[in-house]
């Protein structure tokens, strides 16, 4: 982290900065995005740069250079470090998520190519790698993310994993794989997948936000 003098000027407002004032000094990443260069390695007032016109591209050019060092946007607008945020969460929510939708994509995609006798094991083989895949989504969004509560982790696992069935409806219904759905319902089938992943994803991050707004 960034050593502070008292009395150097803010990058931002360029009046004096003081131990008294809230600040935030970030670390040296030795960047060439010029949203970063005034900060790199440097201080400045708190209360500047949460108001400044730039914030929300400046947080996501840092945290895209900064590893675990990422910032986030608070409710009330504030920048500040996501040490507070729960990350853990994030990929909790994530891995539940992906194996919920695992289990049904596992599930499903046996039953589109009806081996119906494995559907069971299907449906726990998709949950336990549907698991590790949405808590490394989950994990992903965490540092990522640039404000305290907002969340895309549900949707996005829900629409990546309801492509698999989709490509098989697909696949069915121009005959390289064999499947129960074909003709005319093969478009609409393959829509309906990732249509339905968009809308429980949505419903789930909405209930994980609620969860955050509460903490």
């Amino acid at each position: 982290m960034a050593l502070f003098e008292p009395g150097s000027p803010c990058p931002l407002c360029g009046l004096p900065m003081l131990e008294t004032e809230d600040t935030i000094g970030f670390s040296h990443l030795a960047s060439s995005n010029p949203l970063i260069l005034p900060f790199d390695d440097g201080v400045v007032h708190r209360q500047c740069i949460s108001a400044w016109d730039q914030r929300d591209e400046f947080v996501a050019a840092w945290n895209s250079e900064a590893g675990d060092l990422a910032l986030i946007v608070t409710p009330t607008g504030e920048v500040c470090y996501a040490a507070g945020r729960p990350v853990l969460g994030d990929i909790l929510f994530g891995a539940t998520v992906g194996s919920l939708m695992g289990a049904v994509v596992g599930w499903a995609c046996c039953w589109l190519v009806g081996e119906q006798d494995i559907v069971w094991s299907g449906g726990a083989i998709g949950a336990l790698a549907g698991a590790f895949g949405g808590a490394a989504i989950g994990a992903r969004h965490g540092v990522k993310r640039t404000d305290a509560t907002s969340s895309e982790i549900g949707t996005t696992v829900c629409i990546a994993y309801a492509l698999l069935p989709a490509l098989l409806v697909l696949l069915g219904g121009i005959g390289l794989v064999r499947g129960r759905l074909a003709g005319h319902f093969m478009l609409g089938a393959a829509f309906a997948f990732p249509m339905s992943g968009l809308l429980i994803g949505g419903v789930l991050d909405r209930i994980y936000e609620g969860i955050l707004k509460r903490r």
